[in-house]
């Protein structure tokens, strides 16, 4: 699944020689490639340690622009027309090594006017929001529905009912579970 996935581990040596900021390589050990429409557009860091804040658990390379980019639209085989949005990369590398394709992440947040319109140019017709199962993920669905309709877009929602996230739910659940969930939006 790492592999799959292309986790890896830096160390501070290897932040050095990319001039990562500090705390990349002794703080945020896990590296995740962020690749989106064909291309690499950064990294994303993750703490390894536990009792960590949610605001403190991940560390972006400088640089790099989450933003204008939908993490997993590269993987996308031509005849998908819908995806599956979740927050975090996790939940979306998770998912798509058990099996399911169609899996994009924002990258911690709701679907903007530029991931929506990334996603239109990939022939994407509608979404299937699995978003977080908190405060946060119920506001971003309520903004994202809208953004994904102003664009002609049509906008489904999935709901988690025992994990907070994608990653958190395929610890104690089957694929077939998560597929299940998935169709009934």
């Amino acid at each position: 699944d790492i592999e799959k996935a292309e986790l890896g581990y830096i160390n501070i040596e290897e932040a050095q020689r990319i001039n990562a900021q500090n705390g990349i390589g002794t703080e945020y050990e896990l590296s995740i490639p962020l690749r989106s429409g064909g291309k690499l557009y950064g990294f994303k860091f993750r703490t390894l340690r536990e009792n960590v804040g949610k605001n403190q658990r991940y560390q972006y390379l400088v640089g790099t622009k989450k933003r204008d980019n939908l993490f997993g639209l590269t993987g996308l085989r031509n005849y998908w027309k819908d995806i599956v949005v979740v927050e975090g990369e996790l939940d979306a590398l998770h998912a798509q090594v058990r099996g399911i394709e169609n899996i994009v992440a924002t990258s911690g947040g709701k679907l903007t006017t530029e991931l929506l319109e990334a996603a239109k140019g990939k022939g994407i017709k509608s979404v299937t929001l699995l978003l977080d199962n908190d405060k946060a993920g119920e506001a971003f669905i309520k903004e994202s529905i809208v953004s994904a309709e102003s664009m002609g877009m049509t906008a489904f929602v999935a709901t988690l009912t025992d994990a907070k996230d994608v990653d958190e739910f395929l610890k104690n659940h089957s694929i077939e579970d998560l597929k299940e969930i998935i169709d009934n939006a």
